[in-house]
């Protein structure tokens, strides 16, 4: 239903056999964009789409189709805030459509009222006449010749870009760090080029700690240096037009840093730097000792939360008439106070807001005449005095009235452990001593331990005592005529029971305890540590203690004990021709470990002697670890005629005694060896060059022999030691197995019925369990 063109009459000749392509259905490039403008304004918004043409486009507001907007792009002219809302196109041909994502048109409208001042705002700089701080404390001074003049609301500060600047005292409040925070201001620029700071928490030149927001380069940016890094935080290009006035912000949330220019969201970049803490003043419009700032500069405000792009484009539509001065706000309360009678009470206020403020102080809600400073001072306070003190504090905005502080006026005093209890609730542990003082000149004392009200017929205080027990302390004084008389606040005393904590290791190294010094108070932490000697390795905890890390902290509900072991290495070497065994096998050995070295001689050699850390010529050689880095050597020898070697070697628990002793014999000799198990092991029998059971065994030595006695390796479950036995945790035993080995613990109440309570593996020869049913019930447990 059209002429084609020449191109696409060739195009379909040379795509020949090919032919035609399937009509492509629409499909969206590159959606509108949602924009932001000033009550106006043109907006436009276009859409890149493709498909087989010809496409056609239908653009629409709110869901609702836009009468002749059927081109790529859409025009609206002089926004109003009715054109506020969400704008998309349909892209359609023949083979289809497709809508495009919505974009959001937002109409800043201009105010015709100040806006309210959005939350947090830390700090406030309106430059009327002066740098007040009018939201906080942080009131600045002039310098350098900066002055004032007509602002975009009312007054603005002046600055000359050479010299002149505002300083405010040094706060926590610039301290950034990873905060959020915004800064928002209007600037009015005189000069366009150079580096021009707007605010800076700067402690000098180079490398020194600092945060700059600053227009330079043709862009706003954050400027950060210091111990954290360095980064320039920056925006899009900006070409501000001289001497107009442009609202400006920044603002952080987690590492998201957003610009505004004018209400709209300008540019966003990311960076993840910890802005430094610098202990030096906040200045406006100079950092470095250079990059002033030429023109005007008003309404400088900084935030300690993230504003929201809305409450910034509030206070951009707001114009001249600005934010909403703020009513009085406090922010640090009276205090109440407990003093002697007879000296000075002082109550403070700290409040914020337009100023001026004005002041007045209360007793018991009743205004004190002349009472209309940031202060109250009583002077020779006496009982009359003591009640609720209260200061309302007004301006021309609004009115607040802070909380009350209470006055206490003390004629007794008393003393836990020689310290002043002006408190209600003490603990101490074991027991505390009391002692009571009376103002009143030859006053007596009189008390009760049970909360009871106090008279002249409770007990009479005749000195300090001790309390050994929980007790309510009320104490009353009287003057010596009895005319006057004053109670003190009960005092609730809790006396916390005291346990020890021990302390041991077998060796190896050592064990610290902070603080170092029991008794300790029920539910206090002591922190124990180890320490390994040279050589020594922190192999972990038992007791009242586990784990491996050589630090631990240990709650004292109960008298406990804690038990550091400490491992070494142990090698050995061999001469001649022979082999040793080492059991158990092991990286490390705990202090006090038997190590059994078995000496195995090759045909025609015997075992001679141990060497280096060991001596004699027993085999097998018990060894006990209790030096660092150790090596046993051996060394063998070749027989004479008419020897034979014996070598026996233990397979299991137990042991095996020669008689005679000796690794080599005349041929024809007679030896007996006796086999021993050890506790709850049994004795399996011989192998190797002897076989059977008969035990003790007599051999004949007609040849070299090597003989080995199997026993049983079943694991053992004790309460072995001083950590062991029943706690308050539950039963604590020690198994002790094979190096290394895995073994499975059950339980039992009846030794019908098992169950499975735990799988160890025991690392280092003897692991230790607590079982939490054996506090409260009987149990049998068993290791396999």
């Amino acid at each position: 239903n059209r002429a084609l063109s020449a191109a696409e009459i060739a195009a379909i000749y040379n795509a020949g056999s090919d032919g035609k392509c399937p009509d492509v259905p629409p499909t969206i490039a590159a959606s509108p964009q949602s924009q932001t403008v000033t009550a106006g304004d043109n907006a436009t918004f276009s859409v890149n789409a493709a498909g087989s043409p010809p496409l056609s486009y239908q653009w629409r507001f709110n869901g609702t189709n836009i009468n002749g907007a059927t081109d790529t792009s859409y025009t609206v002219n002089s926004a109003q805030a009715t054109d506020a809302g969400n704008y998309s196109v349909m892209v359609t041909n023949a083979s289809g459509s497709a809508t495009s994502a919505v974009a959001t048109l937002t109409v800043l409208v201009p105010g015709t009222a100040c806006t309210p001042a959005p939350a947090g705002l830390a700090a406030w700089w309106k430059a009327e006449g002066n740098a007040t701080d009018s939201a906080g404390t942080n009131n600045g001074s002039l310098f350098g010749g900066a002055g004032f003049a007509a602002g975009e609301v009312g007054q603005a500060f002046s600055f000359d870009g050479s010299s002149a600047y505002v300083q405010a005292p040094d706060s926590s409040l610039w301290n950034l760090g990873t905060n959020a925070f915004t800064i928002e201001l209007w600037a009015n620029f005189a000069s366009g080029t150079g580096a021009q700071t707007l605010v800076a928490h700067d402690a000098g030149s180079g490398g020194n700690n600092k945060w700059i927001f600053w227009f330079s380069s043709g862009r706003l940016g954050l400027h950060v240096n210091g111990s954290t890094g360095i980064a320039f935080i920056l925006s899009s290009l900006f070409t501000p037009t001289l001497n107009q006035w442009y609202h400006l912000a920044v603002a952080r949330n987690s590492t998201n840093y957003q610009f505004f220019i004018n209400g709209a969201p300008f540019s966003t970049t990311n960076n993840n730097i910890v802005i430094p803490a610098a202990s030096t003043p906040l200045t406006i419009g100079n950092a470095e000792g250079g990059n002033f700032f030429s023109g005007l500069m008003d309404e400088v405000s900084i935030y300690n939360r993230a504003l929201t792009a809305s409450q910034i484009a509030s206070v951009y539509t707001a114009e001249s008439f600005g934010k909403c001065a703020l009513p009085p706000t406090i922010l640090s309360q009276p205090q109440s106070l407990t003093v002697v009678a007879g000296s000075n009470a002082t109550f403070g206020v700290w409040a914020v807001g337009l100023p001026p403020l004005s002041y007045q102080w209360r007793f018991n809600g009743t205004n004190i005449p002349g009472a209309t400073n940031t202060s109250l001072t009583l002077s020779n306070v006496q009982s009359g005095a003591v009640g609720a003190y209260s200061v309302r504090v007004t301006n021309s905005i609004g009115v607040t009235n802070s909380a009350s502080a209470n006055l206490d006026v003390r004629y007794l005093f008393v003393y836990g452990n020689g310290q002043l209890l002006l408190g209600t609730n003490y603990s101490y542990g074991l027991s505390v001593a009391i002692s009571m003082q009376s103002l009143f000149m030859n006053g007596s004392i009189f008390y009760t331990l049970n909360g009871s009200q106090p008279s002249f017929a409770s007990t009479d205080y005749t000195g300090a005592f001790t309390l050994t027990n929980n007790a309510t302390l009320r104490a009353i004084t009287y003057s010596a005529d009895f005319m006057q008389s004053s109670e003190a606040a009960p005092i609730y005393f809790t006396i916390l029971p005291t346990y020890s904590l021990s302390t041991r290791t077998p060796g190896g190294g050592t064990i610290s305890v902070s603080p170092p010094n029991g008794p300790y108070a029920s539910n206090t932490t002591a922190t124990v540590t180890a320490t390994a000697s040279n050589g020594w390795t922190f192999l972990g905890w038992q007791g009242d203690a586990s784990g491996s890390n050589p630090m631990v902290n240990v709650t004292m509900t109960r008298n406990k004990i804690v038990q550091a072991l400490f491992g070494t290495p142990l090698s050995k070497t061999v001469a001649g021709n022979g082999s040793v065994s080492i059991y158990p096998s092991a990286a490390l050995y705990p202090y006090g470990t038997v190590v059994r070295f078995s000496a195995t001689p090759q045909p025609g050699s015997y075992f001679g002697i141990w060497g280096n850390a060991a001596s004699g010529s027993s085999n097998p050689l018990y060894f006990t670890v209790t030096n660092a880095n150790q090596t046993v050597s051996s060394l063998f020898a070749s027989l004479s005629a008419g020897q034979a070697s014996l070598a026996v070697a233990p397979d299991g628990f137990g042991r095996v005694t020669i008689n005679p002793e000796a690794s080599v014999y005349t041929l024809g000799a007679n030896v007996t060896l006796t086999a021993t198990p050890d506790s709850g092991q049994t004795f399996l029998g011989w192998s190797g060059d002897a076989s059977g059971t008969t035990n003790p065994l007599l051999i004949t030595m007609n040849q070299s022999k090597v003989i080995t006695a199997g026993f049983t390796r079943r694991p053992i479950l004790t309460p072995k030691s001083l950590l062991d036995g029943p706690t308050a945790d539950g039963f604590r035993f020690t198994l002790t197995g094979e190096f290394g080995g895995h073994y499975r613990i059950d339980v039992s109440a009846n030794l019908a019925g098992w169950s499975q309570f735990a799988v160890i593996t025991n690392t280092y020869g003897q692991t230790q369990l607590t079982d939490p049913a054996g506090a409260t019930q009987g149990r049998i447990n068993k290791g396999t």
